[in-house]
């Protein structure tokens, strides 16, 4: 049963699978989440890859297991195989030098968010040993930044926005009363962006 982006773009919001039995389309949301830097025209994907491992459950769908990238010359290909979960998001952070990815377990815990380097090496940022992951807001849950990344959370204080780097930590950069929601930043500015190494 392949999952078809509508356009044929992994890009695309639409995502459908193909019964091949009947030849019919029903909308997919699994394969929806993605990231383009738009002053390079890189893009990153998270899909199912039966060449890969994945974890096991017992879901009707199959486990997100791969986190795809393509170039800024068309060439596609695998960049990562997090097999300790499913990847439930994934997004360019810090200028385009890092890919943030989420993973849950295969009972439904989050298990973090995690930086990954154009060499494959993972740094985690999010994780729960260190923050409320229920509290992080989820509309995208943190956005890329030129030198970090952004997240928001709902606390006792309110709102609360916070600037993190992968290197150097987070500073809480705004609290305040009331619902807010963070949906995203202004287009970050390049900075020559690595081409990201293949787990191939």
């Amino acid at each position: 049963m392949p999952t078809l982006a509508d356009g044929g773009r992994p890009e695309s919001y639409a995502t459908y699978d193909l019964f091949l039995s009947d030849g019919t389309f029903q909308p997919n949301m699994i394969n929806d989440k993605y990231d383009q830097d738009t002053t390079t025209g890189q893009l990153v994907w998270s899909a199912y890859d039966q060449n890969y491992p994945a974890i096991e459950w017992d879901a009707p769908i199959a486990p997100v297991n791969t986190i795809k990238y393509r170039d800024n010359t068309g060439i596609e290909q695998v960049i990562a195989n997090p097999t300790e979960g499913w990847i439930t998001n994934v997004l360019f952070i810090n200028g385009g030098r890092h890919v943030a990815y989420e993973i849950s377990s295969a009972d439904g815990r989050d298990l973090g968010w995690f930086a990954l380097d154009e060499f494959g090496t993972s740094t985690p940022l999010l994780i729960p040993e260190s923050h409320d992951l229920s509290t992080i807001l989820p509309f995208k849950n943190i956005v890329g930044t030129p030198l970090g990344y952004l997240y928001g959370f709902e606390g006792s204080e309110g709102f609360s926005l916070v600037w993190g780097t992968v290197d150097s930590g987070e500073a809480l950069l705004w609290s305040g009363i009331g619902t807010w929601d963070l949906i995203g930043t202004e287009p970050m500015t390049p900075v020559g962006n690595p081409v990201f190494s293949s787990v191939d």
